[in-house]
């Protein structure tokens, strides 16, 4: 969510290679329900009992999502909370290493196959490990405890 960042740029980016956005995170990991979550404080008076909670991609809670966080939380005045619910287990930005620079990009059949092989090993373990039965209950005991231990109702 930087700043000016529209579709297009995103796309280039993200096939490329793992670019952290400008900046330094300014809220802290705390512990909820046992999860290592990023959280930054709201300013507004107001919102107190209400929070905007973000979800990673498969990269985890990374820079990106904590200046992510940073941005959404300055604008609404929300406190912003980004869980860790792959439990220090992202996928490593290197599987992004021999991606296409742009879509539809010309590759011979070897770096194709290079690429999907990696892929392959590299992420179908991960996703099993991360699977939907693994992570929704994760994801329940987060909302649950974000109500019963910081008071959120909204």
């Amino acid at each position: 969510m930087a700043s000016g960042t529209t579709d297009r740029k995103l796309d280039a980016c993200c096939l490329t290679e793992y670019r952290p956005l400008p900046g330094t995170p300014s809220g802290q990991i705390i512990k909820i329900a046992g999860i290592d979550t990023y959280h930054i404080l709201g300013k507004n008076e107001t919102s107190k009992g209400k929070a905007i909670v973000l979800l990673t991609d498969i990269f985890g809670l990374t820079k990106n999502p904590r200046m992510t966080a940073d941005e959404v939380s300055e604008k609404s005045g929300f406190d912003v909370y980004v869980p860790d619910l792959f439990n220090g287990d992202p996928v490593p930005t290197s599987v992004l290493e021999g991606m296409p620079e742009a879509p539809n990009e010309a590759r011979s059949i070897g770096a194709k196959l290079r690429f999907v092989g990696k892929f392959v090993t590299s992420l179908g373990p991960w996703m099993f490990r991360h699977r939907q039965a693994v992570t929704l209950p994760i994801v329940e005991k987060f909302f649950k405890a974000l109500r019963s231990e910081k008071g959120v109702t909204r």
